[in-house]
């Protein structure tokens, strides 16, 4: 396993979907509409889809804890269309006894399945935007046999497994069709100039294509 250079993880606040919130055993449903789905994708460098493969942690050379899940892709919706794997860091987790909580802190599993929006840190390591944000578990919607995206937040305390995700309540519902027709449209048309939080105009540029004036 390759050595981790640090690199300090920016928050971006993003969000759309359902979010089912697990910090105690028992879980609650909440919303959240820091950014607009559009944003969401703008804001990312990398989108896929893909199945968690290994789940591990590492120190770096400052002593710092990360933990590392690779992610077999299957589908890429935003950036290098050749990204068979891809490697998520974030700081926290435990090793050899030695732990580091962090309030935001987002949990994976092997044969998870999951869609990801990702950026990529000044160091080169790719994250999962907004902390914890940009990362949805898929599930079957017990009721039509539809793939939904929920995404869970489950404190370091507590032992995750993605298949004991709850179900979101039926009304709150969001499916994957519905989600990635709305990714693959906004990246064929283009990021529209304007700026979000926590994301220079710069890099916006850099990673979106950008329509010509008057095609907006």
């Amino acid at each position: 396993m390759r050595k981790l250079t640090l690199a300090l993880l920016v928050a971006l606040p993003i969000a759309t979907l359902v979010t089912v919130t697990a910090q105690s055993p028992t879980a609650q449903a909440r919303s959240v509409a820091d950014l607009s789905p559009n944003q969401m994708v703008d804001a990312s460098e990398l989108i896929v889809r893909g199945t968690v493969s290994e789940v591990w942690t590492e120190k770096d050379a400052a002593g710092s804890i990360w933990t590392l899940a690779s992610v077999e892709v299957e589908r890429v919706y935003k950036g290098e269309s050749a990204t068979r794997s891809v490697i998520v860091h974030q700081l926290g987790g435990s090793e050899s006894g030695e732990g580091l909580t962090l309030s935001v802190f987002t949990r994976f599993s092997p044969g998870e399945q999951t869609l990801l929006y990702l950026d990529k840190s000044n160091s080169g390591l790719w994250r999962v935007v907004g902390g914890d944000i940009g990362k949805f578990t898929v599930r079957i919607d017990p009721d039509n046999g539809r793939e939904m995206l929920v995404r869970a937040t489950v404190g370091q305390e507590w032992h995750y497994d993605h298949r004991f995700i709850p179900h979101p309540p039926q009304n709150q519902r969001v499916y994957a069709d519905d989600v990635e027709a709305q990714i693959q449209a906004r990246v064929a048309q283009g990021w529209d100039g304007k700026p979000i939080p926590g994301a220079s105009l710069d890099r916006l540029e850099r990673i979106n294509t950008v329509p010509a004036v008057g095609q907006q």
